[in-house]
């Protein structure tokens, strides 16, 4: 039987449908994905039991479990008595039905019914780029066994590996449980799971445990050391602190795991890449040459949560070269959830084999060192080739720059004002196209405000938040205070340093855009931190090339405020056409 990673099959469908319209006011609703897989179960062992055409009876059927697994059978328990099956055993299906059911996965599960289920597109590349034969295969934080299961279907010639699931949750445990029956029996493989918390000491700290050739991890997202209930010598021995991400506490777990040429793929919050906290975790990792890839995965991949994620391949071999890959937009749009469609898996494969300019670059260890150990492939992969430029300088060196004043809502409220007066406020969405509005927010007073926010004439904003990254030079009339908003960094050049058109149109430039998108971070809005902003790159010529860029580029501009006047003149005309042309033929 060939398995697919959604249910397609009408009578499986309907099957699914029989089964949860039985749960209804007998089942919790989170618990619904744990009863139809039961229930597919234990109607396979009744099928398999039964003699001719006398079903075998409820009893007969958990004893039968029983056998087989206590766990399964304590769960039909805890869900069936004798009248709710006498409703069930009238169903009718056959092995393929119930074996369909089992192992694939179902669109109509709401979020709450398919935690701890790694989505099957990741578990397939995961299972290709971790490929082998003849070895131990574990999966720490195993969940629902998708990733053994995607392994055993795209390495057929890998029959001959055991695998090792480790898994905390009782439930979810249940489930894999059935399901490893059902791959044991179809594949003959050789499925072992464990009921453990892998960051209990007596699995994390046996130095005598099984060492495994390839490990997949997927583990909670968003947890912190310091909601885990765990001896803080666990943490402690890998360099790690209680606020630190708990993602690379299971990491440095899975990567004692491994054999002496053993490779481990994990997902984690994408913050682990970048984030300050979980520096330390990084540069361990990097400097000891553990890192053999960094796979950006796109968006919305999983059902509950839509926060991006990425997948370290880490190994025990000490390697140099790290294959930094972008994959962030080669996936497919579904109903609830994006995909990494069979081609786009090819595709991020290929690219452990080359580079290609916006998805994949090899770089070094040392070039990650010299990052600050970022390993964001964002921060490396460029969507165009960025030349090199003579006579390249710090931003620092020929600017100050200032943050926006931070108003909270009621403050700025309190000072704002319909009046026109002397002093404004720009805000973010006063940026339009490279220019700053004319019609600013007045304001009453600088009273609760630093007047190091003030822009000044000349200086260049810059936005701190969100993509694309916004830029203007400010145009300050004489006898006008202007305020800009914390969203905003202002730019003040050092003693004539610098023409500010002329940076603008780097910074505006598809070469500025890609710099200052390696310095944005974020899971969900990108921003750029002033540490970061201070230490790009920007070409500085003598100030004649300068001063003849700036000059064309703030020409280009003044042509955009021309367009969008006569571009406003021209709708309100066309908005009076009608009135004016039947008044003329009254």
């Amino acid at each position: 039987m060939e398995v697919t990673k959604m249910l397609t099959d009408k009578k499986t469908i309907e099957l699914e449908w029989r089964i949860t319209d039985i749960s209804r006011g007998n089942v919790r609703p989170e618990q619904i994905k744990t009863f139809v897989i039961v229930t597919a179960y234990m109607l396979k062992v009744n099928n398999k039991i039964s003699i001719g055409n006398k079903k075998a009876s409820y009893t007969e059927t958990l004893d039968a479990i029983d056998n087989v697994d206590k766990n399964i059978r304590n769960k039909a328990m805890e869900f069936y008595n004798q009248v709710l099956w006498d409703n069930v055993i009238k169903i009718d299906a056959d092995d393929q039905v119930l074996n369909d059911l089992i192992l694939n996965e179902s669109e109509e599960f709401d979020r709450s019914r398919v935690e701890s289920s790694t989505p099957s597109s990741i578990a397939k590349l995961a299972s290709k780029l971790l490929e082998t034969k003849d070895g131990c295969i574990a999966d720490l934080c195993s969940g629902q066994i998708n990733f053994f299961k995607e392994y055993i279907l795209n390495n057929r010639n890998s029959k001959s590996n055991k695998y090792y699931g480790y898994e905390l949750n009782a439930s979810v445990y249940v489930i894999s449980k059935i399901k490893a029956i059902v791959l044991n029996e179809l594949y003959s493989v050789d499925i072992n799971l464990t009921l453990t918390n892998v960051l209990d000491d007596d699995f994390a700290s046996n130095t005598e445990s099984l060492k495994f050739d390839r490990l997949f991890m997927d583990p909670p997202a968003g947890q912190r050391i310091s909601r885990l209930n765990i001896d803080s010598s666990l943490y402690s021995a890998y360099g790690l602190k209680r606020p630190d991400l708990a993602s690379w506490l299971y990491a440095f777990v899975g990567f004692s795991k491994l054999g002496e040429s053993g490779e481990m793929a994990i997902v984690m919050e994408d913050a682990s890449a970048y984030n300050m906290m979980s520096r330390t975790a990084r540069m361990s990792i990097v400097d000891s040459r553990n890192v053999k890839a960094v796979i950006d995965l796109p968006g919305s991949l999983y059902q509950t949560t839509f926060i991006p994620f990425t997948m370290y391949i880490l190994t025990k071999k000490s390697c140099d070269q790290v294959k930094m890959i972008d994959a962030t937009s080669l996936y497919k749009k579904g109903r609830r959830i994006n995909i990494i469609s069979d081609a786009n898996v090819e595709k991020i494969l290929s690219f452990m084999h080359k580079d290609v300019t916006g998805y994949a670059k090899t770089v070094t260890s040392e070039e990650i060192k010299n990052n600050d150990y970022n390993l964001s492939p964002s921060a490396y992969v460029s969507p165009i080739e960025l030349p090199v430029f003579d006579n390249e300088i710090r931003l620092a060196e020929i600017v100050d720059i200032v943050r926006g004043a931070n108003l909270h809502a009621n403050k700025l409220d309190a000072i704002t004002t319909e009046k026109e007066t002397n002093i404004q406020f720009l805000m973010l969405s006063d940026i339009k196209d490279g220019v700053i509005d004319n019609k600013l927010a007045y304001l009453k007073n600088t009273e609760p405000v630093d007047l190091r926010c003030q822009v000044e004439n000349h200086d260049l904003i810059i936005s701190k938040n969100g993509l694309p990254i916004k830029t203007a030079v400010a145009e300050i009339e004489k006898g006008k205070t202007v305020i800009a908003n914390g969203n905003l960094y202002i730019l003040k050049i050092k003693d004539g340093k610098a023409n500010p058109y002329y940076l603008q149109s780097f910074l505006a430039s598809r070469y500025g855009q890609v710099v200052l998108g390696r310095i944005s971070k974020g899971s969900v809005i990108k921003n750029i931190s002033l540490k970061d902003l201070r230490e790009i790159k920007v070409p500085l010529p003598d100030m004649k090339v300068q001063d003849k860029i700036g000059q064309k580029y703030k020409a280009l501009l003044d042509e955009t405020i021309i367009y969008e006047m006569k571009k406003k003149e021209a709708t309100e005309k066309s908005v009076r056409l009608f009135e004016e042309e039947m008044k003329k033929d009254a």
